[in-house]
């Protein structure tokens, strides 16, 4: 059998005997190619919609997963999500803790909605809603604060702790 190419300038041992072999060995390396790059497109492509679907739905924030608020009484630490909005009934200060007695850290005007993140007992207020002991921790533009129940319009939320769970110490 004669080796080829037929002038002798083969470099290896190794070299393909015949036109037809070599041929076909950078068509299988080819092929195995184009596999592994096609393997990895489709690994990359996944990996980008997860990422995007991820990022729509809010699946996987740190956020959702475990909210830990530290605040000037104590942290806070809830497994649910923000629940509302629910709308202010009246202009309300909001406060660094569950009660007037704490310092107030910010306003919330009439008609506004808010997130609540947890519910805490605090001090008696009389509002719109009737006396309430109930404080809600909400979200706001500056950080998280407590309003009271009395004067947000929650309903029967306020009383379901697989809406809004209670605020821990």
């Amino acid at each position: 059998m004669t080796s080829w190419p037929p002038d002798g300038t083969s470099d290896s041992p190794a070299d393909v005997t015949s036109p037809d072999v070599a041929y076909r060995s950078r068509r299988r390396v080819w092929r195995r190619r184009r596999r592994v790059l096609g393997t990895l497109a489709f690994v990359a492509a996944v990996g980008v919609l997860f990422y995007v679907v991820a990022r729509a739905t809010g699946v996987g924030d740190d956020d959702e997963a475990e909210r830990v608020t530290t605040s000037s009484t104590a942290s806070t630490t809830t497994t649910l999500p923000p629940a509302g909005p629910y709308r202010v009934l009246d202009g309300l200060n909001t406060r660094a803790g569950p009660g007037p007695t704490f310092p107030i850290v910010g306003t919330i005007e009439i008609g506004h909605t808010v997130m609540v993140l947890c519910v805490a007992d605090g001090t008696i207020v009389n509002g719109p809603n009737g006396e309430s002991t109930q404080w809600l921790k909400v979200q706001t533009a500056s950080g998280d604060a407590y309003v009271t129940a009395a004067y947000v319009s929650i309903g029967a939320d306020l009383t379901d702790p697989a809406t809004i769970a209670p605020c821990v110490p």
